[in-house]
């Protein structure tokens, strides 16, 4: 039924220009989970794919796929939605308001009127000289031109929802998929720029009672859809999600049962049915057929053919903690779900591949549900070997070189109950005992240190466990502080650290921090207590120096504890809870938050915040590492990954393809931006700024400019260059020069 729309007129009118911060930009790398696909736009044969973790390139021909997610194109990488406008450009959405233009020799360019409102973008279609925004909370009219929204309103839809999940244009009608059925408005003549597109009664709506999410073109007819559809010829292929098992084998031969499946239908054939929930549909200049999903990347199908195409990169969102190896290598944690997904797991990093590594792809892993959702525990032993202390699946160990997984019970306990046998030993991945071990060491000895769960109902025998992995003689291991030991017990050990003059750090959520030391041999001669506290708020992290100072947090507290003195003392309060802490240096202290990143340097008594607007993935930080290797501060959040160079690295830089300059753009007239800074040049590099023309502007090197090398890096040497307030605004290029040339970059100066 139509009816007309009949109720004062709602819109909001805004125009907001997003400003970057260009030099912390600079230095972010962000990740997110590229296994939803949201929507596919397809080129001749090829298709580029709006994925959850960036904008994905696929030549099936050539058997090619690239990724696209750096940060200046994408600062949102969860995209969601594509269209090509008359000139070749590519326009895409994201679920935080961005709205990006790709040009066809791939230049980028960033809107941010959306992201400053609050409209998640939800779909695009470019239509003449606009590009129409669908988001949660209504459409708009956005021109390329100005680079701004000209035309908002929420008040099309009767129902008063002003979502909008699907747009199409058919007939001189604009189409808006609803929550409760569709509206279309006339977009002939000059309808789009004068003021009838925000007056509610030129709207008509049609209620469904059920969302559109597609429109389906059927020979010059529009066919609103509850399901991504569209029509190949003269069939309709549509999805249809079922609550259906789909069934696999694991790794380890168990047969392993993914609820929910969609069912792709060509009319009523039933073609071929996937794992999760389709997404969209689109097809080829051949007729194949491609399809996105929401847990499971995408698929193409070629006659009778269906390939899957994995998308490399991280697979889940929330990390829960990482490690940053001696080798450069990342070790993140997920937040566990009941019935872990396929997408969950310990993944890694080596600079070039990500690796998931569950029970789903590894043989010998088993699975890690067991008990709550927190995947705490995590260390790296001197032989380059991973530990992995589960909440509620005991301990995995892994072998690096060999390739090779071990289960490890470590819950024992004295007292008889039902908990297993007091002993150490390797389980099965059929075994279901359960055991939690929120943090785990390695002290200078080479003993492993494993926390050990514990209250009054369970696991009586101790809640730290000093083992030895080098002997496999009994007894190999000795547990401490047992419930019984009212002055030292720690119910929930939640941090450890190691000092450099082999100190074990013991704190827990209670408020309780234990200072421990031995004679080298602790399963025959015991422990020594130096230091005990009970009144911190609960401990969450710790960070040690190679100085023989350990950072910790406690609540919103850092305190610092020094084996020298044997002394902690506080020596700094933040507005926001501490979850994670990195020492940089024995002086410049990182500090994860719950709102953010904070710098801490502890010599000057000085705090910066770093956050979203700088380039931060999510301001709720869960951890952070810092890979001295190479220069990185990782930083683990509950929507992906963030990695900061901090500037410099171990590694010297040969080469100038990571040559930045910020601030970019530049503004002549903004008194804050004094000059412009090139960063990760090669030793001895040289820098040269072109104009548009191909002129020589000017030369930068180390003999006749104010050039300085990072502090305490021999490896890379940074540039600066005060411009001329004579410069003419536009475009410039900028490229490094030691030995060989690198492609060129755009340097943009504004008034």
């Amino acid at each position: 039924m139509h009816y007309g729309i009949s109720r004062a007129t709602r819109y909001c009118a805004f125009v907001l220009l997003l400003i970057v911060d260009a030099f912390s930009l600079s230095n972010f790398t962000n990740y997110q989970s590229v296994i939803s696909v949201n929507d596919i736009i397809v080129l001749g044969k090829k298709a580029w794919a709006a994925t959850s973790g960036g904008l994905l390139f696929i030549d099936p021909e050539n058997h090619t796929q690239t990724l696209f997610s750096d940060i200046y194109s994408f600062p949102d990488l969860d995209l969601t939605s594509l269209s090509l406008d008359s000139k070749g450009n590519l326009w895409i959405g994201s679920s935080r308001g961005y709205l990006y233009k790709r040009s066809p020799d791939g230049r980028s360019t960033m809107f941010g009127s959306y992201f400053g409102a609050q409209w998640g973008i939800r779909d695009i279609v470019a239509y003449r000289d606009y590009v129409i925004v669908g988001s949660s909370k209504g459409c708009a009219i956005f021109d390329p031109i100005k680079g701004v929204s000209v035309r908002n309103t929420t008040a099309m839809d009767t129902a008063g929802d002003p979502s909008v999940n699907a747009i199409a244009v058919h007939n001189d009608s604009l189409y808006l998929g609803c929550n409760n059925g569709y509206d279309a408005f006339n977009v002939s003549g000059d309808n789009l720029q004068n003021g009838t597109y925000l007056d509610p009664s030129q709207w008509t709506a049609t209620y469904t009672g059920s969302a559109i999410v597609s429109f389906a073109d059927s020979s010059g007819t529009l066919l609103p859809q509850k399901n991504p559809s569209l029509f190949i010829g003269q069939s309709l292929y549509y999805s249809q999600n079922t609550a259906d098992s789909f069934s696999f084998k694991s790794a380890d031969s168990m047969e392993v049962k993914i609820p929910g499946t969609s069912y792709l239908y060509a009319g009523k054939d039933l073609i071929f049915k996937v794992p999760g929930s389709v997404t969209r549909l689109a097809s080829d200049e051949n007729n194949n057929l491609w399809v996105g999903t929401d847990q499971n990347y995408l698929y193409y199908r070629n006659g009778a053919q269906v390939t899957q195409y994995k998308v490399q990169g991280l697979t889940f969102d929330y990390c829960n903690r990482l490690y940053a190896s001696s080798t450069g290598a990342v070790w993140v944690l997920p937040q566990v779900s009941e019935n872990p997904p396929w997408w969950q797991g310990i993944a890694s990093y080596d600079g070039r591949q990500w690796t998931l590594f569950n029970r789903f792809s590894t043989p010998g892993i088993g699975a890690f549900a067991g008990g709550g959702p927190d995947f705490h525990g995590i260390c790296e032993d001197r032989d380059g070997n991973m530990w992995f202390g589960t909440s509620g699946a005991n301990v995995r160990y892994y072998d690096v070189r060999k390739n090779l997984w071990t289960i490890l019970y470590f819950a024992g306990d004295t007292t008889g109950n039902n908990y297993g046998n007091d002993s150490i030993r390797q389980l099965s991945v059929s075994e279901n005992i359960w055991g939690k071990h929120d943090a785990i060491a390695q002290d200078s000895s080479g003993y492993m240190w494993v926390a050990n769960y514990s209250n009054t109902t369970r696991l009586k025998s101790g809640c730290l466990v000093c083992y030895d992995p080098t002997h496999a003689n009994i007894p190999n291991y000795r547990r401490f502080f047992p419930i019984s030991d009212n002055d030292h017990h720690i119910p929930h050990i939640s941090a450890m650290s190691v000092d450099a003059r082999g100190t074990l750090l013991v704190g827990g959520d209670n408020g309780r921090l234990l200072a421990l030391s031995h004679n080298g041999h602790p399963l025959q001669n015991g422990v020594q207590v130096v230091l005990y506290r009970s009144d911190l708020t609960g401990v969450t992290a710790m960070s040690a120096t190679s100085s023989g100072a350990t950072y910790i947090s406690a609540g919103k507290v850092l305190y610092k504890y020094t084996t020298t003195g044997n002394a902690l003392a506080a020596i700094a309060t933040i507005q926001n809870s501490i979850t994670g802490v990195a020492a940089e240096t024995d002086s410049l202290i990182w500090l994860g938050t719950s709102d953010g990143l904070v710098r801490y340097d502890a010599g000057k008594d000085s705090m910066k915040t770093i956050d979203m607007t700088n380039g931060l993935i999510s301001n709720a930080v869960k951890d952070i590492s810092i890979d001295k290797k190479n220069g990185f501060l990782w930083v683990a959040t509950d929507e992906g990954l963030s990695r900061y160079a901090l500037g410099h690295s171990s590694v010297p830089i040969a080469g100038n393809a990571s040559i930045i300059a910020y601030p970019n753009p530049f503004s002549l007239s903004n008194p804050s931006h004094r000059e412009i800074v090139f960063k990760h040049c090669a030793a001895g590099a040289r820098v040269f700024i072109y104009a548009m023309n191909g002129s020589l502007i000017k030369q930068l090197s180390r003999e006749n400019d104010d050039a300085y090398q990072i502090d305490d890096n021999p490896y890379e040497t940074t540039l600066h260059w005060i411009p001329s307030k004579k410069l003419a605004p536009g475009t410039y290029y900028f490229i490094g020069q030691s030995q060989k040339p690198v492609k060129t970059k755009k340097l943009l100066i504004i008034p």
